[in-house]
């Protein structure tokens, strides 16, 4: 909307660290951050959704109930593959993490202010989501701005691209056991739009 694109501010990049009271004061720290090292991406980080700005009901509730997919619950972050560019998100269950929701992952400009972001493009995953790739565009842009600690701005192109974000955190996982999982082979294929409205996820 354009008043969470307003509440994004004008501030001068401003290095701090969470927690943060408004999405203008999150806005300049991400400003402040800087590409992670693609090299120490792999294995689980944990994410945490920033309650900023007007969208952030919607935002949780797309989060939280919408985006999981079949048999996962609650959105829990987010698992970089050792080999490749790819990763998925990560979903709670009872049984443990499922994954789904595939992305290819670059350093590459950002589309908030053209300086170099971990980009997370949804629609360039090797077997993109038909709703989240294919439809909405979905795309995350991130930076570090603590050993271990990203800020990231997610985003849809159906609705508004970069500047109608919602802002969230990543912080290096620890659970080891969900870094060894990622060793092996390449992040599982994520399941279809089609599954997750079947299931009555999406």
């Amino acid at each position: 909307s354009v008043a969470n694109a307003l509440q994004n501010g004008n501030l001068a990049p401003a290095a701090a660290l969470p927690p943060y009271t408004t999405k203008a004061e999150f806005v300049a720290a991400w400003k402040a951050g800087t590409p992670p090292d693609v090299d120490a991406l792999a294995g689980a980080w944990d994410g945490e959704l920033q309650f900023l700005g007007v969208l952030a009901p919607i935002g949780g509730f797309i989060t939280h109930n919408l985006f999981p997919v079949r048999g996962g619950k609650r959105w829990l972050g987010k698992r970089f593959d050792r080999r490749g560019d790819v990763g998925t998100n990560r979903f709670g269950s009872p049984d443990g993490d499922v994954l789904g929701r595939d992305f290819q992952f670059t350093i590459s400009p950002s589309r908030y202010d053209g300086k170099d972001a971990l980009v997370l493009n949804y629609a360039a995953a090797p077997t993109p989501d038909l709703l989240w790739g294919t439809a909405l565009r979905m795309r995350d842009e991130l930076r570090e701005i603590a050993p271990g600690l990203f800020l990231g701005l997610g985003s849809m192109r159906a609705s508004g691209g970069m500047h109608n974000s919602a802002p969230f955190v990543l912080r290096r996982s620890a659970d080891a056991s969900g870094a060894d999982a990622a060793v092996d082979g390449e992040v599982p294929g994520d399941d279809i739009a089609a599954e997750a409205v079947e299931s009555g996820g999406v």
